[in-house]
C-alpha cells in the first residue's frame, strides 16, 4: 500500500500510478479542506474507488468520518480497509463492532498496540514496525494466540524506542 495524498482529482491521478506500478492499494489522505462533511468524504472515497481496482484504506483521525459514513464507505467495492489513528480506543470498539465484517480495521500507533488486538484489530500500522519488524510479528502472532503475557513482554521491549519516539516526534521515524 502506497500514500496517496491530495484532493479528488489529484488523489485519483496518483492512485491510478500506483495501481501502474504494481502496488496492492492504497492508503488515502484527503486534502482537509476536501473533507468538510460526510457528503464531502464519500465523494471523495467514490472518485477515487471509481478511478482504480485496487483496495483503498481510508484513514481516520478525527469524527469527520463516523459510523455512517463509515458503511457508506464499505459499501464501495474496493474500499478493504480503514486505518484507525484516533486513539479512541472506545471508538476503536464501535467500529469495529459496525464494519469490522465489512472492513479490515487497522490500528495505528505503537502505544496502543494491546488494546487494537483485545478490542478486535485486523491489523496494525505503526511507525517502529518498520524497524523492528520481526518483533511485531512476533507480538502479533502472540495475540492471534492470545498471548498477552508475551504481546506485553514484546510491547514493554519496545518502551526504550517509543520513548525516543516522544523525544523527537515523528521526524525520527522519517530520517
Amino acid at each position: 500500500y502506497a500514500g496517496v495524498y491530495g484532493d479528488g482529482p489529484t488523489s485519483a491521478r496518483r492512485a491510478r500510478q500506483v495501481e501502474a506500478c504494481g502496488a496492492d492499494g492504497v492508503l488515502l489522505f484527503p486534502d482537509d479542506e476536501v473533507v468538510t462533511d460526510a457528503a464531502s468524504v464519500v465523494a471523495y472515497y467514490s472518485r477515487v474507488s471509481e478511478a482504480v481496482d485496487i483496495g483503498l484504506m481510508p484513514f481516520r483521525a478525527d469524527d469527520t468520518v463516523d459510523l455512517d459514513v463509515l458503511g457508506r464507505l464499505a459499501d464501495l467495492g474496493n474500499v478493504v480497509a480503514l486505518k484507525e489513528e484516533k486513539e479512541d480506543m472506545d471508538d476503536f470498539r464501535q467500529i469495529v463492532l459496525a464494519v469490522g465484517e465489512r472492513l479490515n480495521i487497522i490500528g495505528a500507533g505503537d502505544a496502543f498496540a494491546p488494546a487494537y488486538f483485545v478490542l478486535g484489530a485486523a491489523g496494525l500500522a505503526c511507525g517502529l514496525s518498520n524497524f523492528l519488524p520481526r518483533l511485531y510479528v512476533e507480538m502479533w502472532e502472540a495475540a492471534q494466540a492470545w498471548d498477552y503475557r508475551r504481546v506485553m513482554e514484546i510491547h514493554t521491549s519496545l518502551e526504550a524506542f517509543a520513548a525516543l519516539r516522544r523525544e523527537h516526534g515523528t521526524a525520527m521515524l522519517k530520517a
